[in-house]
């Protein structure tokens, strides 16, 4: 039986998505998900599946016809001029940060281009307020409740 002590760890190694050829490097959580679905639903050769994929990929991220919202972080040395060959829409520019809509198609390329060093398509936002103040007693001190 092999103790603690004895199990060497490889620090070095790629994680398994790395392994695979996918890297989330600069890409939001829901944006690398977006990116592995759509790289997995591009590699399907049934024409079925990948129209399946396809409709699950517009419901799941709300996709207005074939293009995504996001907030881009230019790289260094990068201009809002250089998205421009991958068929963006630029809405707001806030020194390097940059609203767009990009096209799906065009998503995967933007994104390991190196023009962008992040990419955040964001997610549903919920309101938690309705939680935190009673747990933390909010109303209690605004009523003037026990108080010192």
């Amino acid at each position: 039986m092999m103790g603690f002590s004895q199990v060497k760890l490889d620090y070095t190694a790629k994680p398994k998505a790395e392994a695979k050829g996918f890297s989330a490097k600069g890409l939001s959580a829901t944006s690398a998900q977006f990116l592995y679905q759509l790289k997995k639903a591009e590699a399907t050769t049934d024409r079925s599946a990948k129209a399946s994929a396809y409709a699950k990929l517009q419901r799941e991220y709300d996709l207005v016809q074939g293009k995504i919202s996001a907030i881009l972080a230019l790289a260094p040395g990068k201009t809002v001029q250089d998205l421009s060959a991958y068929d963006v829409t630029v809405g707001v520019v806030s020194g390097n940060l940059v609203t767009v809509t990009i096209p799906v198609s065009r998503f995967a390329e933007l994104a390991e281009s190196g023009v962008c060093s992040s990419i955040n398509m964001g997610g549903e936002q919920h309101l938690m307020l309705d939680n935190v103040r009673p747990n933390l007693g909010i109303d209690m001190i605004h009523a003037g409740m026990n108080l010192p």
